[in-house]
Order: C-alpha cells, then structure tokens, then sequence
C-alpha cells in the first residue's frame, strides 16, 4: 500500500510538472497581468525558466524515484496516472486564477501545442522511469 501511495505522489510530481510548462507557454498574458510583471520581461526570461524548470524536475523526478520508490516495471502506470492530477491541477489554476480579460485566451494554435505535448508527455514519462530503471542496473 505504501508504495501505491508513492506511485500517486510520483504521477502528482508529473502532472505538476506537465501543469507548469502548459501554463507557462499557454497563458503567457494571464500569468504576466496576474504577476504584474511587464509581457517584454516574461517573453524574454520564460524560455530560461521553462527550460531550467523542465532539466531540474527531470534530475529531481529520478531521485525521487530511485530513493522513494524504487525500480520496479509496475512504476510504468505513472505514464498514464499523471493526467487525473494534472486536471486537478489546471482546475485549480482556473479557479485561482480566472480569465479576467479576453485577451488572455490562449491563441487557436495553443490547442495544436497541447495536443502534441498530450501526445509525446506519457513517452516522456516512461523514458524517465526506463532512464532510472537503467542507473539502478549500474
């Protein structure tokens, strides 16, 4: 049972994570209103962010799993349990943070960006699990 409960904070972790780089490339205007921070700033350093966040929550994601939970084939169901708790996590940014103006909605061509990134995120997942499965054979 414990490490049930550590595969669901794992796939939390990815959700998060997936959650994160959704909304920092999608709801660019939404999170520099909100932030108060001017959109020429937050254009100009959210790539770096975007980019620091994704290697850093990669290494952190393989600690974690290495220490916390093991190397174990039946970890691979983190490469579909990530999407219940990244709607978690959308809706509650959504409610947090509504669509006050709008001009904040996401263009037409975020859709095809979300798709994709539904599409190769579970495939990201599981290279993670496969990449820790491999450090634990050394």
């Amino acid at each position: 049972m414990k490490w049930f409960f550590n595969l669901n904070i794992l796939s939390a972790f990815f959700g998060f994570i997936f959650f994160c780089t959704i909304e920092l490339m999608l709801n660019t205007y939404r999170i520099s209103n909100a932030a108060g921070i001017n959109i020429n700033h937050y254009e100009k350093y959210s790539p770096f962010i975007y980019i620091s966040f994704f290697v850093l929550s990669t290494i952190l994601l393989l600690i974690i799993e290495k220490y916390w939970i093991g190397f174990r084939k039946t970890n691979f169901w983190a490469a579909g349990l990530w999407i219940p708790y990244s709607l978690i996590f959308i809706f509650l940014f959504n409610i947090v943070l509504p669509f006050t103006d709008p001009a904040d909605v996401p263009g037409p061509g975020a859709g095809i960006l979300l798709m994709f990134s539904i599409l190769f995120y579970p495939f990201y997942v599981a290279t993670i699990i496969g990449v820790g499965m491999g450090f634990d054979a050394e």
